[in-house]
């Protein structure tokens, strides 16, 4: 009778042992030789109609902003300090100002202008310094003038008013008028 009971163990231990499949490690490789060639025939034409119009309406390309002026005052008779403070530019309701970049030039008789500072001003945030330049050049044979430039990122919400202001140091009188050339570039975003 013992016969019968080894015989059950034997299968039991053989039933439950993984089986592992013979063979080089890490796969076989397979030349398919005789490959048969494929014909597709009777293919649908496909037409689409109701198409969905996309349009990124953040694009700065869209709604690009260019804004810039030039003004001028008369003539000085002392040394001082003067602000030039530029017009207005007035955010569109539904949308949100960025603005980008914002230069200035400031110019008068030559030697006069010993530096100039140029902020920008929005309704919301109220005044920021954009730079300062202490060093001037001859742009014409009788005028000095101070150039400032510079990258930003300035935000301005609907409705919000935005101008730069230039602020000058003049050390003699002048005979030619206080010039200010500025700008700034940016785009409008649209308002959910």
């Amino acid at each position: 009778m013992r016969v019968p009971t080894v015989l059950a163990a034997g299968l039991v231990v053989c039933l439950a042992s993984p089986v592992l499949a013979a063979g080089p490690g890490g796969g076989l490789d397979v030349t398919v030789v005789n490959t048969p060639a494929v014909t597709v025939s009777n293919t649908p034409d496909v037409n689409v109609v109701n198409e969905v119009a996309v349009r990124d309406t953040n694009n700065p390309a869209f709604q690009a902003v260019n804004f810039g002026v030039g003004l001028g005052t008369g003539p000085f008779p002392s040394a001082g300090v003067f602000t030039l403070n530029g017009p207005e530019y007035t955010v569109p309701d539904g949308k949100r100002l960025v603005i980008e970049f914002v230069s200035a030039e400031f110019a008068t008789d030559t030697g006069a202008l010993t530096s100039a500072y140029l902020y920008v001003r929005t309704t919301s945030a109220g005044f920021r310094v954009i730079g300062g330049m202490s060093e001037s050049v001859a742009c014409t044979p009788t005028a000095s003038c101070i150039g400032i430039s510079k990258l930003v990122r300035i935000y301005a919400n609907p409705g919000d008013k935005v101008a730069l202001r230039g602020v000058l140091a003049v050390n003699k009188p002048t005979s030619a008028p206080l010039f200010m050339n500025h700008g700034f570039n940016g785009y409008l975003v649209d308002l959910p």
